[in-house]
């Protein structure tokens, strides 16, 4: 994901994804995907803050967001809650339809490995 993509997600929801050393925010973990799923790492975001926001649900913390056998893989730290759970795997499930270059309606392709792509990018390896 680009680095402007990247800081956006960290400027919009800091408690997901940074720790608050001396006062500065410092990222605490990782996102290696592609730009097409920003678009849903940001919906899910947008949703697990609402719900740790409003039901008093102990802040969901990001530990790790990447690509894996074609799919999103979002791994929260020490999440217990089943609705943030079920929202995860919404947009993990949601992620194998949508191109991870370019956010376009897409599929899996199998080459040397798994990849969700559109069909304008399905040859391609980026």
């Amino acid at each position: 994901m680009p680095t402007d993509r990247r800081e956006s997600l960290l400027a919009l929801y800091p408690k997901i994804f940074c720790d608050s050393a001396n006062g500065t925010l410092q990222p605490r973990c990782g996102i290696a995907c592609g730009d097409g799923w920003y678009r849903l790492i940001e919906r899910l975001c947008a949703c697990v803050q609402s719900l740790a926001d409003h039901r008093h649900l102990p802040q969901p913390r990001a530990v790790q967001v990447k690509e894996k056998l074609g799919g999103l893989r979002f791994y929260w730290d020490g999440i217990s809650d089943e609705r943030v759970a079920a929202m995860t795997q919404y947009a993990e499930t949601l992620s194998l339809h949508v191109c991870e270059v370019c956010g376009a309606p897409g599929a899996l392709v199998q080459d040397d490995c798994l990849r969700t792509r559109c069909e304008l990018r399905r040859d391609t390896r980026a």
